[in-house]
């Protein structure tokens, strides 16, 4: 499991080299940095550091890779979890990075937890709203409570992606 970051700021006399960043990152007690290892709050990774000067617009970026070691999924989620809160909170500190998540295989791994969640309640939803208009509204409810500005949207969308030749006969619900 993967974190990585690109930390980016304008190009001065403060942090222009792999080890002044890495001197930076050291700063927070919390945040040990050894040869191929940084631990957050115990929590062992494996980082690599790589530096890229952007003349054309007078950046540095520094790209960080983390990778968490631990053999249990919930582990390295936690050890992931800890090292962007750190790194997020020395930015804070000094304030002169602009942070990118470019991969975070951590909201990855919570979105893969959540969405079977999220699925079952989009539907339990749709069906509350389908059974209380067809209820109070009646069978044309979509026909006849939906604004025109939607039907034309749909109908706009339906048109967009109907392959050439095939008419669909449920396309006139809307209208």
């Amino acid at each position: 499991m993967n974190l990585e970051f690109l930390f980016i700021k304008t190009k001065d006399d403060f942090c222009q080299n792999i080890n002044q960043f890495k001197s930076l990152l050291s700063s927070n007690t919390r945040l040990v940095l050894k040869d191929n290892s940084l631990e957050a709050d115990h929590l062992e990774l494996s980082y690599k550091i790589v530096m890229y000067d952007v003349t054309a617009s007078r950046e540095v970026i520094f790209h960080l890779y983390l990778e968490a070691k631990q053999k249990e999924e919930e582990n390295q989620v936690l050890a992931l979890e800890k090292a962007e809160s750190l790194l997020k909170r020395i930015n804070d500190q000094v304030g002169v990075f602009q942070i990118n998540t470019i991969r975070d295989d951590v909201s990855l791994y919570y979105g893969e937890k959540l969405y079977p969640l999220i699925a079952k309640v989009e539907m339990v939803v749709r069906q509350i709203i389908y059974l209380f208009m067809l209820k109070n509204v009646g069978s044309k409810w979509s026909k006849e409570q939906s604004p025109d500005d939607v039907k034309k949207a749909i109908l706009n969308t339906v048109g967009k992606n109907q392959p050439e030749g095939i008419t669909y006969p449920d396309t006139d619900v809307l209208v």
